[in-house]
């Protein structure tokens, strides 16, 4: 793409209205995931009473949400995996089978199930020679079982197969391969019921350092409530979808991820150049170069530890480092209410050094990875009393910034390379004032245009909380419809 056509590209993206390419697929994605929540309209919500049966006699095997067509079927049948799926070890290979990507059989391990489970997800594949395989291969509708892993959080992760590479096989060693004898979507959905969970609990052995695992013998052995056939395939069907929604949603929300991380790496300048690879239309003038003292300078903190603060007790907002590295973005509106108070802090003076103000920068000291360095903008302040936290060195620009602009461009990749470049320490790292000082520095000296950048990011990032939100709405449906329709 020539400079011209990277120019009007990023130009267009600036509108709120047009930000993204992706617009319209997520327009097509909302309008997806609500689908599955009216596919559960025709459903009926189980009475107290009919769930529980009379007095003196155990609940009735009905769940408490079911559909409407199934509600005179009576109750579910308790039966065993045994009957309804084959559960089998996968292939034992030797190094010597190895094969480069893509030319031999892949084989399925725990890496290829999701970290929050259920999907089937790329990872470091491996491949094998075709001919060491002398099992049958997985297929499509078999649900693949974590079945031993240093850790247990992780026995038991599982997934359906909706789109199986050909010849795939499942690793023997560390893997469970269950065959459904009847509705495949069904029961994969069923495992993330009741009678999977309290499986998992009671089978896991582990412990002492040992591989937690789960044996194929134990399993086939488990009892479970099932409906008629029909009503199997109208759950399945349900949580289909909803699995295919939320597999959208997810990756839409990877791809806002990654358009965010590229656009940091082309709008502001790599190390030694003044220009950046991206720009708006009608900028053209080199962005100015300075060390990062004499840019900015340093302002106090306030030392204060996590069980010191609250976030309704006191007068004084702190920003705990912490929460810069985990909770926090590259901008912070601190009137939003996430910003804790040091507890019985009482009202500083309006001209206590301490204290920050709009445009102020905040920069984590010390972190237990590459992390120490990131930067924090605060905006938002005004009647608020906000002062800088443990393990963070507040610094405020020496001239009038954009809001929201300095955020982005101190996690920007050529300023936070050069500050991990300077990190000390082995298992702690740390960056102090003196390390910063000498930090290059390069802004575009056209406000108009730090505006520009600063409000571009900050409506990606508002894209990005609204998907993030979304799916996480869509998981919580999905919890809520696993408690409710299986028994």
């Amino acid at each position: 793409m020539t400079k011209q056509k990277h120019t009007k590209a990023i130009d267009a993206a600036s509108n709120a209205e047009e930000l993204l390419p992706l617009e319209q697929m997520m327009s097509q994605g909302s309008a997806s995931s609500e689908g599955a929540v009216h596919a559960v309209d025709d459903t009926h919500q189980v009475t107290d009473s009919e769930h529980q049966g009379t007095e003196g006699e155990s609940a009735y095997l009905v769940p408490k949400l079911r559909f409407v067509d199934f509600v005179s079927n009576g109750e579910w049948l308790i039966s065993s995996v045994a009957a309804i799926a084959d559960v089998s070890r996968g292939l034992v290979y030797s190094p010597a089978a190895l094969r480069a990507r893509n030319q031999g059989a892949l084989v399925l391990r725990s890496s290829n199930i999701s970290d929050d489970g259920d999907f089937i997800c790329n990872s470091d594949d491996v491949f094998v020679a075709k001919h060491c395989v002398n099992i049958p291969f997985a297929d499509k509708g078999d649900i693949i079982i974590t079945a031993a892993n240093g850790s247990i959080r992780l026995v038991g992760k599982h997934a359906i197969l909706r789109n199986v590479a050909p010849r795939s096989a499942v690793h023997g060693g560390f893997m469970l391969k269950m065959t459904p004898k009847h509705d495949s979507e069904f029961l994969n959905a069923s495992m993330g019921s009741s009678w999977y969970i309290t499986y998992l609990q009671q089978n896991i052995a582990g412990g002492n350092g040992a591989i937690g695992n789960i044996k194929a013998s134990d399993l086939l052995c488990q009892a479970l409530p099932v409906p008629k056939l029909q009503e199997q395939q109208r759950i399945g069907a349900l949580f289909k979808e909803l699995d295919h929604n939320i597999e959208l949603n997810r990756g839409l929300l990877e791809k806002l991820t990654q358009l965010k991380k590229s656009m940091l790496e082309q709008m502001f300048p790599r190390e030694g150049e003044s220009v950046p690879r991206l720009r708006f239309a009608g900028f053209t003038e080199p962005w100015k170069t300075e060390s990062f003292e004499q840019v900015f300078c340093y302002l106090p903190q306030i030392n204060t530890s996590r069980d010191k603060l609250s976030i309704s007790n006191g007068c004084v907002k702190t920003i705990h480092y912490g929460d810069i590295l985990t909770i926090f973005g590259e901008v912070l509106d601190v009137s939003s209410g996430a910003v804790p108070r040091i507890i019985d802090s009482k009202p500083l003076d309006r001209d206590s050094p301490y204290l920050l103000r709009d445009g102020d920068i905040l920069i984590v000291n010390t972190a237990e990875d590459s992390l120490a360095g990131k930067a924090l903008e605060v905006v938002g302040i005004s009647e608020e009393q906000v002062v800088g936290g443990l393990c963070t060195i507040p610094c405020r620009p020496h001239c009038m910034f954009a809001k929201s602009f300095l955020g982005y461009l101190l996690n920007a990749p050529a300023f936070r390379a050069k500050c991990v470049s300077l990190l000390q320490g082995t298992k702690v790292f740390h960056i102090n004032k003196e390390l910063l000082a000498s930090v290059v520095v390069c802004y575009p000296i056209d406000i108009a245009e730090q505006q520009r950048i600063g409000e571009f990011f900050k409506a990606l990032d508002q894209r990005i909380t609204q998907q993030r939100a979304k799916l996480e709405k869509l998981g919580q449906l999905k919890k809520a419809l696993l408690e409710q329709m299986f028994v």
